[in-house]
């Protein structure tokens, strides 16, 4: 039986994120389609002479998503759709910086609250590690930044939920995973997704100042799709994999930054 005061991040539901004072401070609303119109080329013609280029991924996802039509999303198809956005994020990145992916990252125990001595531990899905190319041997040598190479990594969290009715449910898991490994490395903020690999939710966390809680803003979940031709060329903004793509590619460099809104999103406040 787990010890009261120790958690998992496998057992956290929404009463656990009202017993550690970890708050819904509004959503991440998408910037208007005319806005998002003008940036999803700009994103999507980044690296557009490596491997996972933007028209890579679109193949990809669309072979994939012919090849397992009458198939349930399960979690090895599930993964292999989270599996191409990462690779197509993770290219476009500038020369002077590099990315390093970690499945399965074990997170010690972590104390949550200032005033409660509840813990946390357990083990996140994917984190990307971001840093400066000379530094990236620290992520391929240990996962788990120590603090002499921490200053100069980024971490992106990123969990995976097996089917879309789950998403709802994974959100306190994710949370306390955002949370537990900010406070590991001494981070304010830190950015992070839970995804089906088809619907992407993603989620900004903002530590209390007295450390004794946090908040977070979330976005609606956003899917891609394929249109009646069986290819992305008829879609809306919303339904572009070039979409969240980006998105995952600028908040893997900015994951500790403070969200005041970006090409992406603007916040709006909870009524």
């Amino acid at each position: 039986m787990e010890d009261s005061m120790s958690l998992s991040f496998s057992s956290a539901d929404h009463d656990t994120l009202e017993r550690l004072n970890i708050r819904c401070k509004g959503t991440l609303r998408l910037q208007p389609p005319g806005d998002l119109a003008d940036t999803i080329p700009i994103s999507a013609a980044i690296g557009l002479n490596e491997l996972w280029s933007n028209e890579y991924l679109c193949n990809h996802l669309i072979l994939l998503n012919k090849q397992f039509a009458n198939n349930a999303l399960d979690a090895t198809l599930s993964r292999m759709f989270i599996d191409a956005f990462f690779f197509r994020a993770m290219t476009m990145f500038p020369v002077s910086h590099k990315a390093t992916g970690v499945l399965n990252n074990a997170v010690p125990a972590v104390r949550l609250r200032a005033t409660q001595e509840y813990t946390v531990s357990g083990v996140v899905d994917r984190t990307v590690y971001v840093s400066e190319a000379h530094d990236a041997i620290y992520a391929q040598i240990s996962p788990e930044p120590t603090k002499s190479a921490g200053n100069h990594l980024v971490a992106f969290i990123a969990a995976e939920a097996t089917s879309s009715d789950s998403l709802t449910l994974y959100l306190p898991k994710i949370l306390l995973k955002l949370i537990a490994c900010a406070k590991l490395l001494q981070k304010s903020h830190i950015r992070g997704a839970f995804t089906t690999g088809r619907k992407w939710v993603f989620i900004v966390v903002d530590i209390d100042d007295d450390n004794d809680g946090a908040s977070y803003w979330i976005s609606d979940a956003i899917e891609w799709r394929v249109d009646s031709k069986g290819t992305f060329e008829l879609l809306a903004e919303e339904g572009n994999p070039a979409l969240i793509a980006g998105i995952l590619a600028s908040w893997f460099q900015r994951s500790y930054a403070e969200f005041n809104g970006d090409e992406w999103f603007y916040k709006e406040l909870s009524q």
